[in-house]
C-alpha cells in the first residue's frame, strides 16, 4: 500500500471528537496524514482538535471553513490530501482498533481494486437507540455469503485518482454520498468489501434529536434529487392512510380498521427485512413496539416538515 491520507468532515462535534482522536490514535496501521475540516463549528471542536495535536504519530492537519456541507468539506481536504490514497470518515464516529488495517487489506492484495467499503453498526446505548435499528438503521446486505451493513462513506477507502476524476461530492447537506457512490460504481471502478473493517455509528438518543435530523435530511434529499430513496414509500403509506380515514368517516367506519392493517403491515414489513438484527425482546416487551413505532412516526413526521421546508426554500428562489 502506499501512503493513506484520512479525511475527516466535522461540525459541531464536541462531544464526540476526542474518542474519534482515540480511536485513530489506536490503529493498528495508522494513516501517513489525518485532515480535520471543519465546516463551521461553534463549539469546542476546533479547539479540541488543536489541543490535541501532539497526541498523533502522524502529521495532522486542520482546515478551517466558515461553512460547508459534508460533501464539501470532504472535497476540501482531499485537495490537500498529500497521499494517492484517500480514507474517510467522520464525526460522531469511533473507529474499530483494526479499522485501517483490515480496509486496505483487499487493495494490498489486488493493487487494481479502486474503493474498498468497511463495515458499521450503530452504537446502542439507550432505548431510544435500540428502537431505532428497527425503526429507520439500513439492514445488514449479504455480500459474498456474509451480512453486514456497508456502502457507507464513514467507513471507505478510495484511490485519489477516482475522487478526481468523478469531480468530487455535490453540495448537499444530505444524499452527497449516495450521489457520490453512485457515481463512483458508474465510472466502473473495482469495487471490494470487508465486513472486518467496522466503525460504530453514533445516533441521536431522543425523537428530537431523530426529529431535526431527518427533517434536515429531507428537504436536501429533496433538493438533490433522491425523493425516490425515501420520500416515495412514505407518501404512498400516508396516502393508503388518509384514504381508509376517508372512506370511514364518509361510508363506513369498518374501514378504519385500515389505518391499524396499514401502520402493521408496515411495521412487519420492517421487521422482516431487519431479521438478522431482530431481538425477541422487542416482541416480548411491548415498550419496544410502541418506541419503534414513536421513531418511525418521527422520521415520517421529519419527513413531511422537511418536504414543506423545501417548498418553501423552492418558492422563495423562484418567486
Amino acid at each position: 500500500m502506499k501512503e493513506i491520507s484520512l479525511v475527516i468532515p466535522l461540525k459541531n462535534e464536541e462531544k464526540s471528537i476526542r474518542g474519534l482522536i482515540d480511536s485513530i490514535c489506536a490503529q493498528t496501521v495508522l494513516p501517513d496524514e489525518v485532515i480535520f475540516v471543519d465546516g463551521g463549528s461553534s463549539d469546542g471542536t476546533k479547539s479540541i482538535i488543536r489541543k490535541n495535536i501532539d497526541k498523533f504519530l502522524v502529521e495532522m492537519r486542520l482546515i478551517e471553513m466558515k461553512k460547508a456541507y459534508p460533501g464539501e468539506a470532504r472535497n476540501a481536504g482531499v485537495a490537500e490530501s498529500m497521499h494517492d490514497f484517500i480514507a474517510f470518515t467522520d464525526g460522531g464516529i469511533l473507529l474499530d482498533k483494526k479499522w485501517l488495517e483490515e480496509l486496505t487489506r483487499p487493495m494490498a492484495k489486488d493493487n487494481a481494486i479502486d474503493v474498498v467499503y468497511g463495515a458499521y453498526e450503530p452504537i446502542l446505548d439507550s432505548f431510544i437507540k435500540e428502537c431505532s435499528l428497527m425503526g429507520y438503521i439500513p439492514p445488514r446486505e449479504k455480500i459474498r455469503g456474509l451480512a453486514f451493513r456497508t456502502n457507507f462513506i464513514a467507513s471507505s477507502i478510495f484511490k485519489k485518482c477516482i475522487c478526481d476524476n468523478i469531480k468530487g461530492f455535490p453540495s448537499f447537506r444530505a444524499a452527497e454520498d449516495k450521489i457520490f457512490m453512485d457515481k463512483v460504481e458508474k465510472s466502473g471502478a473495482k469495487i471490494s468489501y470487508t465486513d472486518k473493517a467496522i466503525v460504530y455509528w453514533q445516533i441521536p438518543g431522543s425523537l428530537k434529536g431523530i426529529f431535526k435530523r431527518f427533517s434536515e435530511f429531507s428537504a436536501h434529499d429533496i433538493l438533490a434529487g433522491r425523493a425516490r430513496d425515501w420520500h416515495h414509500s412514505v407518501f404512498r403509506t400516508y396516502a393508503a392512510l388518509i384514504f381508509f380515514f376517508s372512506m370511514g368517516i364518509l361510508l363506513n367506519p369498518l374501514f378504519l380498521w385500515g389505518i391499524l392493517a396499514v401502520w402493521v403491515l408496515r411495521l412487519g414489513h420492517m421487521f422482516i427485512k431487519k431479521t438478522k438484527d431482530f431481538k425477541v425482546k422487542f416482541l416480548l416487551d411491548p415498550r419496544y413496539f410502541f418506541g419503534i413505532a414513536f421513531v418511525v412516526l418521527a422520521t415520517d413526521m421529519a419527513l413531511f416538515c422537511g418536504s414543506l421546508k423545501y417548498l418553501r426554500m423552492y418558492y422563495e428562489k423562484n418567486k
